[in-house]
């Protein structure tokens, strides 16, 4: 499908210009000019990078949105090959037959089409690693998503989180064992329920991290409306009232959270 490349003056969005301007095509270039001698290595450089595909819905894009695209550097035999791949999630999928962006910026509810509110918005865009002979590209908040590594063509998600459903898009290889080592996390129920412990006492202001920047999404969305009628759950706390969010900031920021009501404080007034 041909469509028009996403470059958009710095003064709209940063993020769709310049530098940051997404490649609007998929090539192959063999036998790349070299400079210089060429080592005798043979393997092939992957990288990866948000890329998306057709302009955002967002007004405020985010860099960290966009589609993945991976790029390989094969080099073999003295020479050098180039190929880049999107990464076909079924978000880019959508898309692509849509012939427009179907999601909001993370999967924003406020901006998304309707249709596909609460649908898979992964774009496996912020790494790629080797491990057990597979390519995986990865981002916060999706399973890994499988790559042919010889032509980059996706082969889909692997479910290694399990019902978690979350992966990070950094994990570690075990130098001795060549396990990988991750974990998953997500904005719920649990991260809600830690910022509101930190008011009550009971956990050390890093274990509440997660759960500030959750009110602060219910905070920002409390701003807006989504009009009459509509769930609230679409719009993460729109229907909230602002002011006790604001009442929790500044008791949060006023002071060193772990210290005046954590769960280490406490510890030393027993003690």
């Amino acid at each position: 499908m041909e469509h028009k490349p996403v470059n958009a003056p710095a003064r709209i969005n940063p993020y769709l210009a310049g530098n940051y301007a997404p490649v609007p095509s998929e090539d192959d270039f063999a036998d790349l000019p070299i400079e210089g001698r060429m080592p005798e290595v043979e393997g092939t450089f992957f990288r990866t990078g948000p890329n998306p595909q057709f302009p955002p819905r967002d007004p405020n894009h985010h860099w960290f949105a966009g589609d993945g695209m991976v790029h390989a550097f094969r080099v073999r035999d003295g020479k050098v090959d180039y190929f880049n791949r999107y990464v076909r999630t079924p978000k880019f999928l959508a898309e692509r037959e849509a012939g427009k962006s179907l999601f909001g910026t993370f999967g924003n509810p406020m901006t998304t089409d309707p249709a596909w509110i609460g649908k898979d918005s992964g774009v496996a865009n912020t790494n790629v690693i080797w491990h057990a002979g597979k390519l995986l590209a990865l981002e916060e908040g999706h399973q890994p998503f499988e790559l042919d590594p010889g032509t980059l063509a996706s082969r889909g998600y692997l479910d290694y989180a399990g019902t978690a459903k979350r992966f990070t898009a950094h994990p570690k290889i075990d130098p001795e064992t060549g396990e990988l080592v991750f974990f998953g996390y997500m904005v719920g129920v649990l991260e809600l329920a830690i910022a509101v412990s930190l008011i009550a006492g009971l956990w050390v202001r890093g274990g509440s991290i997660v759960g500030v920047l959750f009110m602060m999404n219910l905070l920002l969305a409390s701003w807006w409306s989504p009009g009459h009628g509509a769930a609230f759950w679409r719009y993460f706390g729109a229907e909230l009232d602002t002011i006790p969010l604001i009442f929790l900031f500044l008791i949060f920021f006023a002071a060193d959270a772990g210290q005046t009501w954590g769960y280490e404080s406490t510890l030393r007034k027993l003690t």
